[in-house]
């Protein structure tokens, strides 16, 4: 295949665009790259990046440029990287990168934001829809450094989509905890929180009941958590250990109906037998009654 036919292959793969040292490596001379812009059939973004004159200008192409202006072994990062992995709550607003980090790096100029690790392996970093991104098990540590506020909420929706596993952000724990590095304690805190047999938040209404139950004091949750009896009890939604108490949230879709009732009846008696106590709160109440819920926590908290 011609140098040229070679270029195109891979601006077809790359929503269009390429960058001038990739033409390089095919093959072209500066000179010929040159000639394909006088040429009409391609046009240049940026001194690094180049793209087919009529592709289609579309999100991925402006992620595409990004990463590929910011040099060689760039890679969408961060919640830029959530977003394209479809990571749910997170946006595309601002375009983060992550590269290693090198003293004849050249600025970046379409990037919002540009990271520069200084621990950036190559299998930290895979391709999602001709993107070279970072993989999934590295965002919320990414997060925990920048944002720490949004680690959690990576972790657990990334957990949910199977884009990680405890195995897999085990592993990553592993190859970033270096003394001093930001982000790391806290990632060490949610991992141990949850465990191997972690089974994230099914709901939006899961996630908003564990927010006022922060805000009302409880810090012992174990979430999703199967519990055994003298025989298999289920999954609850949330458990106390140390009060041995289970909250069950109830959506109205989710247990409406009769059949669903009375299964949700007959697992309270057995949870109730084998010594626990169980309180339902209802979609209704956390969505509209929050101050309602946070009281009713604070409660079961005291012991009343």
């Amino acid at each position: 295949m011609h140098d040229a036919d070679q270029l195109y292959a891979l601006s077809a793969r790359q929503h269009g665009s390429v960058a001038t040292r990739q033409a390089h490596a095919l093959g072209l001379t500066y000179d010929q790259v040159d000639h394909l812009m006088d040429s009409g059939g391609w046009e240049r973004v940026t001194g690094t990046v180049i793209r087919r004159v009529g592709s289609p200008r579309s999100r991925g192409q402006r992620v595409m440029e990004a990463v590929l202006d910011a040099g060689e072994g760039a890679a969408l990062s961060h919640t830029s990287d959530a977003a394209w992995w479809r990571v749910r709550g997170f946006r595309l607003n601002e375009i983060e990168v992550a590269r290693r980090r090198n003293t004849r790096s050249q600025p970046a100029r379409l990037a919002d934001i540009v990271h520069e690790p200084r621990l950036l392996p190559r299998h930290h970093r895979t391709v999602l829809d001709g993107v070279p991104v970072i993989v999934p098990s590295r965002i919320p540590f990414d997060l925990a450094a920048t944002r720490p506020w949004l680690a959690e909420k990576a972790l657990d929706r990334a957990w949910a989509a199977n884009l990680l596993s405890f195995t897999s952000v085990t592993r990553m724990l592993r190859e970033l905890a270096t003394r001093g590095r930001p982000g790391i304690a806290l990632m060490r805190e949610l991992i141990e929180d949850r465990g191997p047999d972690y089974r994230p938040n099914d709901t939006n209404l899961e996630d908003r009941f564990q927010q006022l139950a922060r805000e009302a004091g409880w810090d012992d949750f174990e979430r999703q958590h199967q519990v055994l009896g003298r025989e298999w009890l289920g999954r609850v939604d949330f458990l106390s250990r140390r009060r041995r108490l289970i909250i069950e949230v109830d959506s109205a879709f989710c247990h409406g109906a009769l059949i669903d009732r009375r299964l949700d009846a007959a697992r309270r008696r057995a949870l109730e037998a084998d010594g626990y106590r169980v309180e339902a709160f209802t979609d209704s109440e956390i969505w509209f009654d929050p101050a309602r819920t946070v009281r009713r926590l604070r409660a079961l908290r005291s012991g009343s």
